[in-house]
C-alpha cells in the first residue's frame, strides 16, 4: 500500500547533524506555516566563528514535501549505530518527523538509512547550502 499525503500529512521535520570534527548543522521545517530555519555551527578551534554567511537561495518547500513522500522516511530503523567498537568521534545525528497521526523519532552514530545521501540531498536543496556529508 502507498502512502500518500492524505493519509499521512507532514507537520514538521526537524534534522540535526553534528560533526566532532567540522560543521554542524540543524534545520527545523514548519509544513503547516510552510517556513524553516536553519542553524550551522563549527566545531575546529582554526575555523572562524563568525566567518561571513555565504548568501543562498532556498529551495522549493512543496518539492522537499514531495522528496519525503518518496522516501518514506517513516519507515527507518529508529537506531543506527556502527558495529565495531565505541566511536568516540564521527557524525551523531537525530531526526524527528511529525505527521497527523504519529511523531517518529529517528537517530545514529557514524551509521546512516540506506537513502541517506539522497536525504541530504534533498535539505541542501531547500536550504540552499551543503548540508553534512553525503556517505
Amino acid at each position: 500500500m502507498r502512502v500518500s499525503e492524505t493519509t499521512k500529512q507532514l507537520y514538521s521535520l526537524s534534522v540535526s547533524l553534528e560533526c566532532f570534527e567540522g560543521i554542524s548543522h540543524h534545520v527545523s521545517i514548519n509544513f503547516l506555516k510552510e517556513r524553516f530555519v536553519y542553524t550551522e555551527w563549527r566545531n575546529q578551534p582554526e575555523q572562524h566563528p563568525f566567518s561571513p554567511l555565504p548568501v543562498f537561495k532556498p529551495g522549493s518547500l512543496e518539492q522537499f514535501k514531495r522528496k519525503i513522500y518518496s522516501m518514506r522516511i517513516w519507515e527507518w530503523e529508529p537506531t543506527y549505530l556502527k558495529e565495531n567498537g565505541i566511536v568516540l568521534d564521527g557524525n551523531f545525528w537525530t531526526v524527528t518527523l511529525k505527521t497527523q497521526e504519529k511523531t517518529y523519532e529517528f537517530g545514529g552514530m557514524e551509521s546512516f538509512p540506506a537513502n541517506w545521501g539522497r536525504f541530504l540531498k534533498a535539505l541542501e536543496m531547500l536550504v540552499g547550502v551543503p548540508f553534512g556529508k553525503l556517505v
